[in-house]
C-alpha cells in the first residue's frame, strides 16, 4: 500500500481493492479529493491554532 505522506508512492494496486467494492474511477477520485480537502482544512486549523467550539467538545 502506498504511503499517504508521499502520494507519489500510490499505485494502481492501491486502487484495486476499492474497485473490488465496485467503485469506479470517478468514485475513487471523489474519495481522494475528499481526503485532500480534509487534510488541507486540518492543516489550516492547526496552523492558526483554532480550537473546536464548546458544543463539539462533548
Amino acid at each position: 500500500m502506498g504511503d499517504t505522506a508521499d502520494p507519489t508512492t500510490i499505485t494502481e494496486q492501491d486502487a484495486a481493492p476499492l474497485r473490488g467494492f465496485g467503485l469506479t474511477d470517478a468514485d475513487i477520485l471523489q474519495v481522494v479529493l475528499a481526503v485532500c480537502i480534509r487534510r488541507f482544512f486540518s492543516g489550516v486549523l492547526s496552523a492558526v491554532g483554532a480550537d473546536p467550539d464548546d458544543a463539539l467538545r462533548r
